[in-house]
């Protein structure tokens, strides 16, 4: 869900602003897939770990993807709010030029 909240994200930029950007901050697709493959090697050659932690039942691997997304969402929230304050900002310097341009008298 949230990887398809990112393309939406992305899509929605590249039709608004005609940039297509695919990395939020410092991680892109191909820094994400290292993690990734970082990440599958660690759980291949590790032992599972079972923590118990209000009654439910975890493992290191499930705690780790829970920081990843939890990371994740908050850099795609803050990303979709600095772009919407970015689009805010051109679209009123936009509408001021418009009424300005109305405003003036003709000759």
């Amino acid at each position: 869900m949230l990887y398809l909240l990112s393309e939406i994200h992305v899509l929605l930029t590249k039709s608004v602003q005609n940039i297509f950007n695919l990395s939020f901050g410092l991680l892109g697709p191909t820094e994400l897939r290292i993690l990734g493959i970082i990440f599958s090697l660690y759980v291949y050659f590790s032992s599972p770990r079972h923590l118990v932690i209000f009654g439910v039942d975890f493992t290191q691997y499930d705690l780790i993807l829970i920081v990843i997304l939890i990371i994740a969402a908050l850099a795609l929230i803050a990303n979709i709010i600095q772009k919407g304050v970015e689009l805010n900002k051109i679209d009123t310097r936009r509408l001021k030029k418009q009424k300005k341009d109305y405003s003036s008298p003709k000759t």
